[in-house]
């Protein structure tokens, strides 16, 4: 939240960072002493917190915040810390992103996309450096330019000189648009109570081993009894006494 934001204001992402990212290094940890038990026999603790695993994707300005005493991680609201031109621009109907920030690509994004190749040659923007030194008056340009023109115009005008860009949309639009475009993303499962189901599906893709996204999450107690029986190794009246006192809920169909 610190470095999230506009400047007068810090601002909370719209998911659970922390949380996601923790359980994504946690998987990693899980695989690497797995790997290590593989090859010497020996299983070992993983500890993962996510505090820490946040404080990882920071990764990049690390050797900054610790070593330079003026550096911090800024809120620069829709611009990138550390590069300009580099996140949203208002448009006439929206607001898209744009990253032309390399001396190369900016050259290639003034006289293609803004058709103004003096800013090439402009002492505030021929370089990296100055264009962040100059970042309010840069925006202030190329918003001049886009608030002529739609994200779809700004968005093909980007493709067809091969510059990185992509229209800002809401979550529901994305993974709508992944649904239609039958993306790994989105899966559907069948759910005993609602049907058919759309749930999250997968984010990597394998060749040889693809991952099948087939059943919903379980019901609550749905697999009680079973993992009592296999993991735990108690028997059905011992499971029995466990539900008797309410400990334990199972769920039988």
């Amino acid at each position: 939240m610190g470095s999230t934001g506009f400047p007068d204001a810090p601002c909370k992402t719209a998911f659970s960072a922390a949380d996601v990212t923790g359980g994504l290094v946690m998987t990693q940890g899980i695989m690497l002493a797995l790997f290590h038990r593989e090859r010497t026999g020996k299983g070992q603790f993983v500890k993962v917190t996510m505090q820490d695993a946040s404080m990882f994707l920071f990764a990049q300005h690390v050797t900054s915040l610790l070593r330079v005493p003026e550096y911090d991680v800024r809120r620069n609201g829709l611009e990138h810390v550390e590069s300009a031109p580099n996140g949203g621009f208002r448009t006439k109907d929206g607001i898209i992103c744009i990253v032309p920030s390399s001396d190369k690509l900016f050259a290639k994004f003034a006289e293609e996309v803004l058709e103004m190749p003096e800013l090439v040659n402009d002492k505030r923007f021929c370089k990296v450096t100055p264009r962040m030194e100059n970042r309010e008056a840069l925006t202030t340009i190329i918003e001049d330019k886009f608030v002529h023109m739609t994200t779809a115009q700004v968005h093909a005008r980007m493709q067809a000189s091969g510059l990185p860009s992509s229209p800002i949309v809401t979550p529901k639009e994305a993974f709508q648009t992944a649904d239609q475009n039958g993306e790994a993303i989105v899966a559907t499962v069948q759910h005993p109570k609602f049907g058919p189901l759309k749930v999250i599906g997968k984010p990597i893709e394998m060749s040889d081993t693809p991952a099948i996204i087939n059943k919903p999450a379980p019901r609550l107690g749905q697999d009680t009894e079973k993992i009592l029986k296999i993991m735990v190794g108690l028997d059905d009246e011992q499971i029995a006494e466990l539900e008797a006192k309410r400990v334990v809920r199972c769920l039988r169909e």
